[in-house]
């Protein structure tokens, strides 16, 4: 009966330390996956919000980023029956707390976009990324896979 107590006590104490630490503010507390390989792959603008606050996840609604795990970003805008591509990288910070995404590219033939911003992670897990902008805590995009 004592070796049960001491096992039941092991495991507690391990649960308890784990659910303690998480990287983001929302989590996951813990994940087998790499920061990098939860990052990889193509998502959607689930929820959006301005430097107001105010809900701009309509504008975002054909946006599709897809980010690779060697850093390659790319953006494609869909307008109606045309569609845009943005390519460019992204990265994590050296303690892996904020995300900064670039990508740039020719829209309407002739018009240069470009997207250089960096961001807080909220949460990021394998079906959502949360991010808040670093110069501005009202902008706020919550991606979800696509």
């Amino acid at each position: 009966m004592k070796a049960n107590r001491g096992y039941l006590f092991v495991i507690a104490a391990l649960f308890f330390s784990l659910t303690s630490c998480s990287t983001y503010p929302d989590g996951p507390t813990i994940s087998l996956k790499s920061k990098e390989a939860r990052i990889a792959g193509t998502w959607k603008v689930t929820q959006a919000t301005d430097e107001d606050g105010q809900d701009a996840t309509d504008s975002f609604s054909n946006w599709r980023y897809t980010f690779s795990e060697d850093g390659t970003a790319v953006l494609n805008i869909t307008e109606g029956s045309v569609g845009y591509e943005m390519t460019g990288d992204w990265a994590l910070s050296d303690d892996q707390l904020t995300f900064r995404v670039s990508v740039q590219g020719q829209i309407f033939g002739t018009v240069t976009f470009t997207q250089d911003a960096e961001y807080e992670i909220l949460r990021l897990s394998d079906k959502e990324f949360w991010l808040k902008d670093v110069d501005d805590a009202d902008i706020t995009v919550s991606l979800s896979p696509f």
